[in-house]
């Protein structure tokens, strides 16, 4: 549908369009013939048409409205309005909930910290696409670190500050705080995921133009490029950031090849043990030359 856009998760579809007379008169009119081949209805009584500029629309947990453009945080464009997208009120609370819920069963930290840690990086990573939630993560991190203190006063009473401080927090240097678990029976410390380190990522925007119904070639092929692109950043990561054969940085303008050290010709795969970054340079000289050394070549740390 031309200058309307659907979008979709399991039994919850969301039709955008400029207008509320086309919405009514014509783009509902090809969803309902669209989706009646496939079994599907639309409930009038769970439907409503809002307007974005007067109401903010709540969907999978995210909050969308329409704002007025403020040029000190946007650049300058056609439209007097941008979409603000952050995380809804009700997905605040809940995350809040959880992490109090945990610091108020006044356990060992430790516990505490290997319980919530999956759950706020599940969490923030869900919410780590939109600029806005930046702000909500440096609230989250101020939450937990109240909690933590409120914590610290009724599991040691009589404790002051400075050995509070000494034995649960530490600073780095671009964050003041991060809190830890005390170093016991020689185990190093667990820290706590602090949402403030938590960079936002930028997401490819999906093309419009395609229906995932009838041009699933297309997507295939995006989805495909997504799993090769995070493939790659782990073992970048792995070997950090450094070509295996000549232990040189990788990001330094010339192009990057992954190498299977078992070859293919042995029905080898890519996987992270049997896969290693090379320059294009470094990658010829051990596929065509066939060093030797290469097959015993301990990985440079």
């Amino acid at each position: 549908m031309k200058g309307c856009w659907s979008v979709r998760f399991a039994d919850d579809i969301l039709l955008i369009a400029p207008t509320k007379a086309k919405i009514i008169n014509n783009y509902l009119l090809k969803l309902i013939k669209f989706l009646k081949p496939r079994g599907v209805k639309i409930s009038k009584q769970k439907s409503k048409i809002r307007n974005l500029k007067n109401e903010s629309l709540t969907y999978l947990g995210w909050t969308f409205k329409l704002v007025p453009r403020n040029l000190k945080h946007n650049k300058t464009g056609v439209n007097k309005f941008v979409l603000l997208t952050k995380p809804s009120i009700k997905g605040i609370r809940w995350i809040k909930l959880k992490i109090k819920l945990y610091f108020k069963l006044n356990a060992p930290l430790s516990f505490t910290i290997r319980k919530l840690n999956p759950i706020i990086r599940g969490w923030v990573n869900y919410y780590r696409i939109s600029f806005e939630s930046s702000k909500i993560f440096s609230k989250l991190s101020g939450y937990i670190l109240m909690l933590f203190w409120k914590w610290t006063k009724r599991t040691h009473p009589r404790k002051n500050k400075t050995w509070i401080v000494k034995n649960y927090i530490f600073s780095t240097q671009t964050h003041s705080w991060q809190i830890r678990t005390k170093r016991a029976n020689g185990l190093p410390p667990i820290l706590i995921v602090n949402p403030r380190t938590i960079p936002i990522i930028k997401v490819t925007a999906v093309n419009t133009e395609k229906n995932l119904y009838y041009d699933k070639e297309h997507f295939d092929n995006r989805h495909k490029v997504l799993i090769i692109k995070e493939f790659r950043r782990k073992i970048y990561i792995k070997h950090r950031y450094k070509c295996a054969a000549c232990g040189e940085i990788l990001d330094n303008n010339e192009e990057v090849e992954l190498h299977r050290i078992i070859p293919g010709k042995y029905s080898s795969k890519y996987t992270l043990k049997n896969t290693v970054p090379l320059h294009k340079t470094c990658h010829e000289s051990v596929t065509f030359a066939k060093n030797q050394w290469f097959r015993h070549l301990s990985i440079r740390k």
